[in-house]
């Protein structure tokens, strides 16, 4: 079984992720309990409202004439018991709440005696077949002792008054009471005065409704806490992944900017507006490629320390870089001595005038620096060779069985031109073929060196010298397209 591997930067995941779950389910739990506490109370008093209401209408429903002479069981046969009795029955029937209703009356103390009682027979409650002590019914005269609950009972013969204390007193099980008096209106004196009526509750009722709502809360607030939890683990993943994503970013940034330094600028600005650019393959297309040559390399790296040879050429090459970006030309490749940069524009014409004016920046470029690098090295010498016409530009991929290689360069005869120029010219000359010299028109002054022999070019090439000094600008719009001026012969 494979073992999972938790890194210190995941385990203080982990650990947040736990940290903020806590704090949020504990002080959810204590809310709930809180709530809960506060529920439950709310609904005691409703209960406890109820109950008071229901003595309430019953005692104004009920007549007191008679009541004072139940007080013994033979009283139960008189008429104003068998009226107070089924009063008190209705009462019951009424609400399926109601587990017992009777009328009390206030001996002294905490010491009171029944009066009439709804459930006035004995009753075998745990059908054992006897009707023991505590299962026999209460009758008029019966004692009762209300030491634990007589505050509310007294109460209850002044007002409406309610007892949500169980009280667990067999045979009645554990109760909730509400009372209410039988003539509050009646003068002091008057024997009602001293009686009250009592409905009683089970106290499970309570309970199970209590129960229901806590049950409600706690799922809530179980859910809630979920859904809370979820939000803010979400919250923090989204966080983290968006730290790493910006971090990738960054990475993804940087690598850019290490791998332009090493890619032309058309394959960088393609590949910026569409990665998936059909430039990229290769493609016919008009431009003029430029070939610069460092003349006496090899003579140069024998004498010179390889520091300074490096220095040397990374000074050179930096400036002419600048110079070719600034014609709108992009360097291509760079192979030791020499460097190969492209040129292409929509005009046919452009490309070829921002070509032969680049050279001669270049060549002034060379000038300047031979006089600025004057007792640090030996004077540098510039041959430039320069061809327009059609190559297939875009990508080049070569597969090996390790790896593969890609390239974005101008391949054809064009290419091939360019570079043989640069190596037939001499002495820091600017050499360009016979289609440049057309496109770039009389006003270039270029000076014809008739027809030579190339290497590994197969028939005699016509080329020209581009003289360093002149202007050679970019043709008028109505040359578009090529025309049929030849080169000026001096």
């Amino acid at each position: 079984m494979a073992q999972t591997v938790h890194t210190p930067q995941r385990r203080r995941s982990i650990l947040r992720h736990v940290g903020l779950s806590l704090s949020i389910m504990v002080p959810l739990a204590l809310l709930a309990a809180w709530a809960s506490g506060q529920i439950e109370g709310a609904l005691e008093e409703q209960y406890g409202r109820k109950l008071q209401a229901i003595a309430y209408i019953a005692a104004r429903s009920m007549s007191p004439d008679g009541l004072e002479t139940l007080d013994s069981p033979e009283s139960m046969q008189t008429p104003a018991y068998l009226r107070t009795r089924k009063k008190l029955g209705d009462i019951k029937a009424s609400d399926s709440l109601i587990r017992y209703a009777y009328v009390l009356r206030h001996v002294e103390g905490h010491q009171w005696r029944f009066v009439a009682d709804a459930d006035d027979r004995d009753d075998d409650r745990n059908k054992d077949g006897v009707v023991s002590a505590g299962e026999e019914a209460t009758r008029p005269g019966d004692a009762l002792d209300a030491h634990r609950y007589n505050g509310p009972l007294l109460e209850g013969l002044e007002r409406a008054a309610s007892d949500m204390n169980p009280t667990p007193d067999p045979p009645w099980g554990i109760t909730v009471s509400g009372y209410a008096p039988l003539c509050p209106d009646a003068p002091p004196e008057a024997a009602c005065r001293k009686m009250l009526i009592g409905i009683d509750m089970e106290f499970s009722t309570v309970i199970a409704q209590v129960d229901r709502v806590r049950s409600s809360l706690y799922i809530l607030a179980a859910i809630m806490t979920l859904l809370i939890v979820l939000a803010a683990n979400l919250y923090l993943r989204s966080r983290d992944l968006l730290g790493r994503s910006v971090a990738l970013q960054k990475q993804v940034i940087t690598a850019k900017m290490h791998l332009a330094k090493f890619v032309p600028d058309t394959v960088r600005r393609l590949i910026d507006e569409d990665p998936d650019n059909p430039q990229l393959e290769k493609s016919p297309r008009d431009l003029t490629v430029m070939f610069i040559d460092l003349a006496g390399y090899t003579r140069l790296s024998e004498i010179m320390p390889r520091m300074a040879m490096n220095h040397l050429i990374e000074s050179y090459f930096s400036a002419f870089l600048d110079t070719i970006r600034a014609h709108d030309g992009d360097v291509n490749e760079t192979a030791g001595d020499g460097l190969m940069a492209l040129f292409l524009a929509e005009d046919p014409n452009q490309h070829a005038a921002n070509a032969a004016a680049c050279a001669r920046a270049v060549q002034r470029q060379t000038e300047e620096l031979n006089t600025r690098f004057k007792g640090q090295f030996a004077a540098v010498t510039v041959n430039i060779g320069l061809s327009t016409g059609t190559a297939l530009v875009g990508s080049t991929r070569f597969e090996g069985e390790a790896s593969s290689r890609w390239t974005y360069t101008a391949s054809g005869s064009v290419t091939n031109l360019a570079a043989r120029l640069a190596d037939y010219a001499t002495e820091g000359t600017i050499v360009v073929s016979e289609e440049t010299a057309r496109r770039l028109g009389p006003e270039a002054g270029l000076v014809a060196l008739g027809e030579v022999r190339l290497k590994n070019v197969s028939k005699p090439s016509t080329v020209f010298r581009c003289p360093h000094q002149g202007g050679i600008q970019a043709p008028a719009t109505s040359a578009a397209g090529g025309g049929s001026n030849g080169a000026k012969v001096g």
